[in-house]
């Protein structure tokens, strides 16, 4: 079960840093995600993995760190503080409109479009412009 709750933590930090466009960290999770479903015995306090006698593969001092921090406190402060970034809020406001796909929405942000908000004043200026469909939406 705790195994579980690590998976889906770190599977929220792929998604989130894949959003950010860091190929690195998102591998990363991606690889501690993937060993961790073949892991055949369940994570707890007393069976924690380290980096010497309860290895697993694709996870190293960085990432069992954070397992550790579920493990006790049931969450990981880093997810908590990437919830709150003005490019992660943007990607999930924008990913719930019609014909905003993640390539436009990273176009956005770009142009430092957090909000609805900031895309009618860019669009207002003209500094957008929207496909009929991206309209609707």
């Amino acid at each position: 079960m705790l195994n579980r709750r690590i998976i889906d933590i770190f599977e929220q930090l792929r998604k989130i840093y894949d959003v950010l466009g860091e190929v690195y960290k998102e591998k990363a999770y991606r690889v501690a995600i993937d060993s961790l479903k073949k892991l055949n015995y369940e994570i707890t306090k007393n069976r924690l993995p380290d980096t010497k006698n309860n290895k697993i593969a694709g996870i190293g001092a960085g990432l069992i760190a954070k397992i550790t921090e579920i493990v006790n406190t049931g969450q990981v402060v880093e997810l908590n503080e990437l919830r709150n970034d003005p490019k992660v809020i943007a990607f999930e406001t924008f990913s719930k409109t019609i014909g905003f796909g993640p390539a436009f929405i990273r176009q956005l942000i770009s142009k430092k479009i957090y909000n609805h908000m900031d895309l009618r004043r860019a669009l207002a200026n003209k500094k957008l412009e929207l496909t009929d469909a991206q309209k609707l939406g």
